[in-house]
């Protein structure tokens, strides 16, 4: 019987992470982008412009910088680039960024 590949099993969750900064968090809601942050090991909230931000420590781990996002431009991707702990990032459109703006993202490294 032909030997099968070992199934893969889930990544580890990352946790503790050290907190975003609560002005990062209200910066990219305010350009209407979908943020998830992680407050504990089994623990994500999805927060979307206009609700609340969270009252403790938590960590942008989910971006989604939707179509009408502002701005969706290079000085937002050098911003991106500055959250460490990011591990995944949607793009509503990406063709408004420029080649050297993209590569600002290979220092996330947990994507």
């Amino acid at each position: 019987m032909p030997s099968q590949p070992p199934a893969s099993s889930p990544a580890a969750v990352r946790w503790p992470l050290p907190p975003s900064k609560p002005e990062d968090i209200k910066r990219l809601l305010d350009a209407k982008a979908t943020v998830t942050v992680r407050t504990g090991a089994t623990t994500e909230t999805t927060i979307k412009p206009g609700d609340a931000l969270p009252t403790g420590p938590a960590t942008i781990v989910r971006l989604t910088l939707a179509r009408g996002a502002e701005p969706t431009d290079d000085a937002m991707l050098v911003f991106v680039s500055g959250l460490t702990d990011l591990e995944e990032l949607n793009f509503g459109n990406p063709n408004s960024f420029s080649s050297p703006g993209l590569l600002k993202l290979a220092s996330l490294v947990e994507m």
